[in-house]
C-alpha cells in the first residue's frame, strides 16, 4: 500500500463535544476499500498514542459486541484464544506449538552462512 495515494471519499466530526479533555470522534470512509483494510491492519502500530482506529458498526452490532466482552474474557481467562468478529465471539483452544522448545543449553549459536568458518581450497 502506498501511503501517499490513500484518497478520503469524506471525513466528519461527531457529536457535540465530550468535554475539553476529550476531542471529538473523526469518522472516515476511504474511497478504497483496501485501503481501510490495511490501514486497519496496522492500527497496533498506534499502541501508546492517543490515535485509535474503530470500526463504524451500526447501534444494534455494537450494543451485542459490548454484551459479548465478558464472555470473551472469560474465554480467556481460561486460557483460550477469542475474539469477538462483527458481533460473533470467536473462541480457539489455544494452539500448541508443533516443535518442542529447545532448551538454551542445547541450541546451537547462529553464524552467518555467509561468512562461513569453513574454507574451501582452491585446486589447480
Amino acid at each position: 500500500m502506498d501511503e501517499e495515494r490513500i484518497e478520503v471519499e469524506r471525513a466528519h466530526r461527531m457529536g457535540n463535544g465530550r468535554g475539553a479533555d476529550k476531542p471529538r470522534q473523526i469518522v472516515v470512509k476511504f474511497l478504497r476499500f483496501k485501503d481501510k483494510t490495511a490501514l486497519m491492519g496496522r492500527r497496533n502500530r498506534l499502541k501508546g498514542t492517543n490515535i485509535f482506529l474503530n470500526e463504524d458498526y451500526p447501534e444494534a452490532v455494537r450494543q451485542k459486541r459490548k454484551e459479548l466482552v465478558p464472555a470473551m474474557k472469560a474465554e480467556r481467562s481460561k486460557g483460550n484464544i477469542a475474539y469477538i468478529r462483527y458481533d460473533r465471539l470467536i473462541v480457539h483452544p489455544p494452539q500448541t506449538p508443533t516443535h518442542p522448545p529447545i532448551p538454551p543449553s542445547q541450541r546451537a549459536e547462529r553464524t552467518d552462512s555467509r561468512h562461513s568458518s569453513q574454507r574451501t581450497e582452491k585446486r589447480d
